[in-house]
């Protein structure tokens, strides 16, 4: 009798567990699904930030056109006042403009783009959308 009520728990036991387990998976997945997600709704450009925008930075001097692209590339053509012109490919990610040699954070201004250097927070300007 003993040993049959000990089967009987131990096969208890067996059933909760795995039963238990999948549920368990299934909870994991999601979890995996929602940061995923996140990751995707962080590395995403929002729409006020794609399309083609004019700038002029004051404290280089420089006239500078932005494309930003919905994959999130980045194409900058710059004008400087001493005539020189540059062109520098880089990326939009998790809300900031990698180009050239700089990281940028960029805010939505009115009509357009604002850029605020991340290194030097006094080199700033804004874009305005031309498309």
């Amino acid at each position: 009798m003993q040993l049959r009520k000990l089967l009987v728990l131990i096969l208890t036991f067996a059933v909760c567990s795995f039963s238990y387990l999948p549920s368990q998976a299934q909870d994991d997945g999601d979890r995996d699904r929602g940061d995923r997600r996140e990751q995707r709704d962080r590395d995403r450009v929002p729409s006020w930030a794609i399309g083609r925008f004019k700038g002029h930075n004051r404290k280089y001097k420089v006239d500078t056109e932005l494309t930003i692209r919905r994959d999130g590339s980045v194409t900058s053509h710059s004008r400087f006042d001493s005539g020189k012109r540059t062109t520098d490919s880089g990326t939009f990610r998790r809300g900031q403009i990698r180009v050239g040699s700089g990281t940028y954070d960029v805010e939505s201004a009115r009509d357009g783009i604002r850029l605020i250097q991340t290194t030097d927070r006094s080199n700033r300007a804004i874009y305005h959308k031309v498309d």
